[in-house]
């Protein structure tokens, strides 16, 4: 069963739409912003066809589970540049669905990464009825760790991925969520 069009999710300062095929330069630059890929990616290059399939994967999600990645953007009237992503993703390293996000570097230390997951996980919890959400980062970025704690992350198991091994989170639903 397919569902109905992914929602766009507003905050106070941000909007938050379905990453789509024409965000595919700006989201390619995103992730390939040597900052931005220092953790997310292992300062490894991303491929074109990276993000591309990682767009078109989110497509298929939000179709058949209701999530998917969101490009984020400062609320209107400010100008609509794609300045990171967050969303939610099949967790590639056990069962579940786990949390991303990025944010370019100019907007880094200004509560954005925390406000767009928290509407992401949000809309997972109370609409999606969600459970549980994963989350992991590396050891040595301290701001994700801090966003994640701000988030109510549990500590889980270690996740290891080749020769290393990765913090790994769970953040479960709120006792007062629907």
């Amino acid at each position: 069963m397919l569902l109905p069009m992914p929602p766009t999710l507003a905050t106070a300062r941000l909007l938050l739409t379905p990453v789509e095929d024409d965000d595919l330069p700006d989201l390619h630059a995103h992730w390939n912003d040597p900052q931005v890929a220092r953790f997310l990616w292992d300062a490894n290059p991303v491929p074109t066809s990276t993000v591309a399939y990682l767009i078109a994967r989110s497509r298929q999600t939000f179709q058949t589970h209701g999530w998917g990645l969101w490009a984020v953007r400062p609320a209107p009237p400010a100008a609509p540049a794609l300045i990171g992503v967050c969303g939610l993703s099949p967790f590639d390293h056990g069962p579940g669905v786990e949390l991303l996000y990025s944010l370019a570097p100019t907007h880094w230390s200004q509560g954005l990464a925390t406000e767009a997951a928290a509407a992401v996980l949000a809309h997972a919890f109370a609409t999606l009825g969600l459970d549980e959400i994963v989350a992991t980062t590396d050891d040595a970025n301290t701001p994700s760790l801090r966003l994640l704690t701000r988030l109510g992350a549990i500590p889980a198991p270690r996740v290891q991925v080749g020769p290393t091994s990765y913090p790994c989170f769970t953040i479960p639903r709120p006792r007062y969520a629907p």
